[in-house]
């Protein structure tokens, strides 16, 4: 259960963190694993995390709890081709530090609910 929650779902706490007040979002994208949907009861609130690929597009769906900060760790290189609903990551008003590292885009975003989309070249 461990792998799946931390590993596969890829919900975590930073290593600095106590009680999950800054939490992990890391989604496993492995193998013919194309959809994963979870929810982690912390002292919080709950932390749910759905992720899917359909046709080489990646969704990611978050709720974080309030009192808690998030970092996102998308897979997918290109920042200007993730959007929040219809809205670009980077014109967000809630998603900061936006930066790439490899082949992944990591941002913070505040509690609240998230449909991150990223949508591979044609």
């Amino acid at each position: 259960m461990e792998w799946f929650y931390s590993r596969l779902a890829g919900i975590q706490q930073t290593a600095d963190s106590k009680g999950y007040r800054h939490i992990l979002i890391n989604p496993g994208v492995v193998g013919d694993i194309t959809w994963v949907d979870a929810a982690y009861k912390s002292i919080n609130g709950e932390i749910t995390c759905k992720w899917k690929i359909d046709n080489g597009n990646f969704s990611l769906d978050v709720i974080i709890p309030g009192n808690t900060t998030a970092t996102i760790v998308f897979p997918n290189a290109d920042p200007g081709k993730i959007a929040d609903g219809v809205t670009p990551i980077a014109t967000s008003a809630s998603i900061k530090n936006i930066h790439v590292d490899g082949n992944k885009t990591y941002f913070d975003i505040p509690s609240g609910k998230y449909y991150l989309v990223s949508v591979k070249d044609k």
